[in-house]
């Protein structure tokens, strides 16, 4: 009778162990660190600067007036995203950004230094990688990738999504 005991304890116990591995492997995000296809396409897609202007706030470099890990900085958008920019290179209240914006973040060494990294975000909601309808990936211009798309922007978006924040933007309400 203990052995009967035992055996239908063990089989509960390992029943509601498998139940709790299953259910939080379910909910648990599934993130990549590694390299994905779309870190390669992005890369392809900021190549061409022809389609990219420099924002009204970044023309040139600048020393960055946020808690970016970046000091010194330029950015750039695609036609897709400046064409929803209003005149003063600010995005009206109420308005997201369309699918196919690209933000590429340029950080530098100092205010007259080398180009160390790109930052960059593309909107593309329907992406598995995306968070808050943006990719988010890093690359340093050696072609090291300190961050990849597969990583759906975990340590970006706390400070992306912060109150004041645009369409999960930083650039566009902080000056």
């Amino acid at each position: 009778m203990k052995t009967i005991k035992l055996n239908f304890l063990s089989g509960l116990t390992f029943f509601l162990f498998a139940t709790v591995i299953t259910i939080n492997s379910c909910n648990r995000e599934e993130l990549n660190p590694g390299p994905v296809p779309e870190d390669t396409q992005l890369m392809q897609a900021i190549a061409d600067t022809a389609d990219y202007q420099y924002t009204v706030f970044h023309p040139t470099i600048v020393q960055s007036v946020s808690n970016s890990p970046r000091e010194f900085e330029r950015v750039r958008i695609n036609t897709i995203g400046n064409g929803v920019l209003d005149n003063n290179g600010r995005l009206p209240k109420g308005t997201i950004f369309p699918n196919g914006t690209i933000i590429v973040k340029e950080a530098f060494d100092g205010l007259n230094g080398n180009l160390i990294q790109y930052a960059i975000m593309k909107k593309e909601t329907s992406n598995k990688y995306a968070r808050n309808g943006w990719l988010w990936y890093e690359v340093n211009v050696d072609g090291t990738k300190p961050y990849s798309i597969g990583m759906k922007g975990q340590k970006c978006i706390n400070c992306h999504t912060k109150p004041a924040n645009t369409d999960a933007t930083r650039t566009f309400d902080l000056r």
